[in-house]
């Protein structure tokens, strides 16, 4: 009989292995405490959005305080303070449509992926675990050479594969909704005329005006170049990326969406915030020389940097008529296995996620779900199963909430029961995720659901 695991935050702790990746020390002891303590929070106070806001940030401080960006913490800070708008601003209950927290979102992201890929990484040799995430150690601590404060030369520290992968991950899941608010204008403008309407005023702003840099085209070549060559190492310097020849269709297709969709954009735009960061020498510890920024890009911007924005970029792309069947969708796990890995984590992150907070201070499911990964015969099994709070309130909050969620895509809900509701909920994560990812032999996501302990249903996703 199935039963439901309810983890605690030491075991999510735990499962990450954070020290696994990272040199041992004062900084990674700082992120494991703020990740624990931000973790322990959202367990003993589920319904405190304000402190899991709180928590997050000084988690993220820490995080990119490792990688010398304060650049990008003062970004997120930003994102802090337009997001509790934005959750007021849109909601359309007759559609079903409300704006999602995106900044709580991002922590949730980067512990479910890193919960699978710390799976991964512990289940499979370390030699035939670098060839499945696509991540050799580095060598270019000797190449590239800047100078710090005191003008003493020093170098860039290699990272080895595990550390790469975390700094990757780190990238990817943590900016992926980065450009979120500015994809929004439109329903920004839409909510204040609402108000402003009523005086017989029309607003006619905010609007994104598409003034690019001219880079964006070498931009695009680039991350274009990086998908067609699957991330493979080079033949020669195998701890950097092949690149292939771009292929004009997805450089094309990318291009169109660059100032509507969320993740291309937000691509973009993180790459260049890393560009601007070390090419103004904001940082403290890598203040680089002149001469030094063309191996710095070269090596580390074009490489993985521009592998986690290729990421970002990916991540909001569906195989459907929406977006006119994008032919590189759904990806493949044996492909781009990070992409795929934030994906997936995207789409499962539901726990604690928190939507027009004007309506009602909830979320669907309270809790962190369990996630067991296996590996068999080059398989990757990962079971996630999520628990419904048993108090007769919060079933029928999530019923409200399914039927919510299925208004907005235009159907009706018949289920009255609990059952009807999570199954209801597996298709609609189930939707998504095939739109995007080929989910087969090689990747199988299993989703279970139990109302407290009690099982309801297990619906498997690949074969």
């Amino acid at each position: 009989m199935a039963v439901f695991n309810k983890p605690t935050s030491d075991d999510i702790i735990s499962e990450l292995d954070i020290a696994g990746y990272l040199p041992s020390g004062e900084e990674t002891a700082l992120i494991i405490d703020a990740a624990r303590t931000t973790l322990k929070s959202m367990e003993d106070n589920p319904t405190d959005y304000r402190l899991h806001i709180e928590k997050v940030h000084e988690f993220m401080r820490l995080l990119w305080s490792k990688y010398d960006c304060e650049e990008i913490y003062n970004i997120l800070d930003s994102l802090t303070k337009i997001e509790p708008t934005l959750l007021d601003l849109e909601r359309d209950p007759e559609s079903g449509k409300r704006y999602r927290d995106h900044y709580v979102h991002l922590f949730h992201v980067f512990i479910c992926g890193l919960r699978i890929l710390s799976g991964i990484v512990h289940r499979v040799k370390d030699i035939h675990c670098k060839e499945l995430l696509k991540v050799r150690d580095e060598h270019i601590g000797g190449i590239i050479r800047g100078c710090n404060h005191t003008n003493k030369k020093v170098k860039f520290r290699d990272y080895l594969w595990k550390e790469r992968v975390f700094y990757l991950w780190t990238l990817m899941s943590t900016l992926h909704d980065i450009a979120i608010p500015i994809t929004h204008l439109e329903n920004i403008r839409k909510a204040l005329n609402t108000f402003s309407e009523k005086f017989h005023l029309e607003i006619s702003g905010p609007n994104l005006v598409p003034s690019f840099p001219i880079d964006l085209d070498a931009y695009l070549c680039l991350i274009s170049q990086l998908f067609e060559g699957k991330l493979q190492p080079d033949p020669d310097r195998d701890w950097l990326y092949n690149k292939v020849d771009q292929g004009a269709y997805i450089k094309g297709y990318l291009e169109r969406l660059v100032s509507r969709n969320h993740g291309v954009l937000g691509g973009f735009l993180v790459y260049k915030m890393i560009e601007e960061i070390f090419l103004q020498g904001k940082t403290q510890k890598y203040k680089l020389e002149p001469e030094s920024f063309h191996s710095y890009r070269e090596l580390v911007l074009n490489q993985d940097i521009a592998r986690a924005t290729l990421a970002i970029c990916l991540h909001d792309l569906k195989n459907n008529e929406d977006y006119a069947f994008p032919r590189f969708m759904p990806l493949s796990f044996d492909s781009y296995p990070l992409t795929f890995v934030l994906i997936v984590a995207d789409s499962l992150q539901e726990f604690l996620r928190w939507e027009g907070m004007s309506i009602r201070g909830d979320t669907k499911l309270y809790g962190f779900p369990d996630v067991q990964v296996t590996v068999n015969d080059g398989k990757i099994i990962v079971d996630c199963s999520f628990s419904v709070d048993k108090d007769p309130s919060q079933e029928t909050y999530f019923i409200q909430e399914i039927k919510r969620m299925v208004r907005y895509e235009g159907r009706t809900f018949t289920g009255s029961t609990i059952g009807d509701a999570t199954d209801e909920f597996c298709k609609l994560i189930a939707q998504e995720l095939v739109q995007k990812l080929r989910l087969d032999e090689g990747f199988i996501l299993r989703l279970s659901f139990f109302s407290g302990d009690t099982y309801i249903s297990t619906k498997t996703l690949g074969t």
